[in-house]
């Protein structure tokens, strides 16, 4: 099988930015699109998402 546990412990030690990253995603989009509209929502969503995680980086 092409999986094996060196696969999984790497997901597993990602997993938690990945989604702290969405959560900063879905926050930022909750509270942009009423304000800015779906683009630029989605836009401002992006851009902290990628902030958040080169400043943890």
């Amino acid at each position: 099988m092409a999986w094996g546990t060196r696969y999984i412990h790497t997901f597993i030690k990602g997993a938690p930015i990945g989604f702290s990253s969405l959560a900063f995603y879905s926050f930022t989009v909750t509270y942009a699109y009423p304000l800015y509209g779906i683009y630029w929502g989605t836009l401002m969503g992006y851009v902290v998402a990628t902030v958040y995680l080169l400043l943890y980086e």
